[in-house]
């Protein structure tokens, strides 16, 4: 599992926090590592996900990592399970069985936000 800790800078991070949760942690092994890199081991299916904080509209960095995974069948969502487009930050997942366990254990992290 590779989590994208160096977003967003001026807001808590709900990604940083999943690195710390110790259910998380019993579950699956978090690597802080960048977007390139790490979404592209989720799309060759050598990691189950990628978690990244903030706003992703026009961000490129992501672009071509997002359109990869997609290509390879991933599942992609916003952090609270909406389309990528309609909220922030980002959960691309290898399968449908992580997506849904990523965002379980996503959730407590972005009710304590609201």
């Amino acid at each position: 599992m590779e989590i994208n800790a160096d977003r967003p800078r001026h807001e808590q991070s709900v990604s940083a926090q999943l690195v710390i949760d110790l259910a998380f942690r019993s579950e699956f092994a978090p690597r802080v590592l960048s977007s390139t890199l790490g979404v592209a081991w989720v799309a060759a299916c050598r990691r189950a996900a990628y978690v990244t904080d903030g706003p992703l509209r026009d961000d490129l960095h992501f672009a071509a990592g997002i359109a990869i995974a997609a290509a390879a069948g991933c599942v992609i969502t916003a952090l609270n399970g909406e389309p990528l487009h309609l909220a922030d930050g980002a959960v691309i997942s290898a399968n449908e069985d992580v997506h849904r366990s990523v965002l379980k254990h996503l959730s407590p992290h972005i009710d304590r936000l609201r």
